[in-house]
């Protein structure tokens, strides 16, 4: 499921609205295998939802993305977001997207976090 929250007006230096955006978007993720199956799947998703976005909405200059594991682990604890991403529109305007890999996209993005439980493997 993805949910994407109401746009957010962005501000110059003065306070005024510039009349672009920034978008906040929360997706499921399932847990794989092995966290790199996991983040890899993560990053594939992410990497085609950035390239839509910013080609179809001239207006967004940045886009922050949530991967959220809805289920629980075996000791019944949510496990919640475990990947948070921030794009701009600066850097996907230097993507060539037929010929991007998924996993270089923690490399270009503006701001990386990942869960602890998805860093070791």
């Amino acid at each position: 499921m993805v949910r994407i929250h109401p746009l957010d007006p962005l501000y110059d230096k003065e306070g005024h609205e510039t009349g672009r955006y920034s978008l906040r978007i929360e997706f499921d993720a399932v847990m794989k295998v092995n966290r790199r199956k996991t983040r890899h799947e993560i990053h594939k998703k992410a990497s085609e939802m950035f390239e839509v976005v910013f080609k179809k909405q001239k207006d967004i200059d940045e886009v922050e993305m949530m991967a959220v594991i809805p289920q629980k682990n075996p000791n019944e604890n949510a496990i919640g977001m475990v990947i948070k991403m921030k794009m701009n529109r600066t850097i996907v305007e230097k993507v060539n997207w037929k010929t991007f890999k998924p996993n270089n996209l923690p490399r270009i993005l503006e701001t990386y976090w990942v869960h602890p439980s998805l860093i070791s493997e």
